[in-house]
């Protein structure tokens, strides 16, 4: 699912707006099964974070973002995408297996090259990489239309009006985060949550930029070793 930017306008203040939401969501914890509302969530200080309630699901989709007020009510600019924990795992799961996988190759395409039999065993180094591929792609799908889902039931919630925004290009969203990176003045107190965070695709990206780097590195070395 691509990241999705949302603007809610509701007629309602902040304070009312939070109010509404914390009422309609129920709070993550321990003892959430016991808690029929369809939405799990977490309001505070303007701060939101919904969830749709499910299964296990790691690449359920999260909505966050911070209401803020406006002339004649409150804004709600959020994200609709996967949470940073669960971008950054997969990213870092798949940049491993795949690495287990072009070792695998290397051994196998030595192993013809030199007329040695092969044998199925062989393809073990490249079963975590198709578990990461099969999980991605089947807890996405189960996932497909709770972006949605979250998008109405917020709007449902605040009486408000949405619309989507356009996404921030790669460069806009590069330059974002080396801003953030900056040294804050001193006395200059920061938001509680990170005003950007990087989306999967990026993450994909720089992962994939990494891989090529240590496979073009690497591939001499292993094919030494094993030849």
């Amino acid at each position: 699912m691509a990241q999705r930017v949302i603007e809610f306008v509701s007629p309602l203040p902040p304070e009312v707006c939070e109010a509404r939401l914390r009422s309609a969501t129920a709070r993550p914890g321990l003892f959430a099964w016991l808690d029929s509302r369809p939405v799990l969530g977490t309001v505070k200080d303007r701060w939101v974070s919904l969830s749709k309630r499910g299964g296990r699901n790691h690449f359920r989709p999260f909505l966050s973002g911070r209401l803020e007020p406006c002339a004649g009510g409150t804004v709600l600019r959020c994200r609709v995408d996967l949470p940073l924990f669960a971008r950054v795992l997969f990213g870092v799961f798949l940049f491993l297996s795949t690495l287990v996988a072009l070792a695998g190759g290397v051994s196998f395409l030595s192993t013809l090259a030199d007329g040695r039999a092969v044998h199925l065993g062989m393809l073990g180094p490249s079963v975590p990489l198709a578990v990461a591929l099969v999980s991605w792609f089947h807890d996405r799908y189960l996932a497909r239309a709770e972006d949605q889902f979250l998008i109405g039931f917020t709007a449902r919630t605040l009486g408000a009006e949405w619309r989507e925004l356009e996404r921030e290009s790669l460069v806009f969203a590069l330059k974002r985060l080396r801003a953030s990176m900056q040294p804050r003045p001193s006395g200059v107190r920061g938001d509680d949550q990170p005003d950007w965070v990087p989306s999967f695709p990026l993450l994909l990206l720089v992962g994939a930029v990494a891989v090529v780097v240590l496979v073009c590195a690497g591939v001499p070395v292993l094919m030494v070793i094993v030849g």
